[in-house]
């Protein structure tokens, strides 16, 4: 379980700063997400398919779990999709360069999964290819730009706990 098994990648517990790779309000506005704490999961060998982890007693399988049903395209690469728990997720893609097969395996995407525990909003990232090579973890968002609200408020998010910025 990630609970277990989570690299602490901010030690201090220091807010930690995101900005989002594709924006979900289109164009190429960089939108910045504050959160608690930061985790990272890597296994070179192997990869991270099949990797279960939890949130709010909720447990989710890779980014299988948070990518069930597509719902709506809301701007290029940027989906709003449903998890296994029949909550919200904002998904966002971005292709990235491949020179070989090994690219193709490992490095040809990223993932973003922005999603509600049914508690709080958190982030996953997913790096790889046609295998996971990396997932990174955000945990309880703290504050967000405040172009995101509209967003948050489709995708019916609890606003009060977010500082928008």
């Amino acid at each position: 379980m990630f609970s277990l098994f989570r690299s602490h990648l901010n030690p201090t517990q220091e807010p930690v700063f995101y900005a989002m790779k594709v924006s979900p309000i289109g164009g190429k506005y960089r939108l910045f997400l504050e959160f608690s704490a930061e985790y990272k999961k890597e296994n070179s060998n192997r990869g991270l398919d099949g990797y279960t982890y939890s949130f709010n007693d909720r447990t989710y399988k890779d980014v299988e779990s948070l990518w069930k049903d597509p719902a709506e395209d809301i701007a290029p690469n940027v989906q709003i999709v449903t998890d296994v728990y029949g909550e919200k997720v904002l998904k966002t893609y971005t292709q990235i360069p491949t020179f070989d097969s090994c690219d193709r395996e490992w490095d040809s995407k990223e993932l973003e999964f922005l999603m509600f525990d049914g508690k709080n909003i958190h982030l996953v990232v997913m790096r790889g290819g046609y295998r996971i090579a990396t997932l990174t973890f955000y945990e309880k968002l703290l504050s967000a730009d405040k172009q995101l609200k509209p967003v948050f408020e489709k995708l019916g998010w609890p606003l009060s706990c977010i500082q928008w910025k």
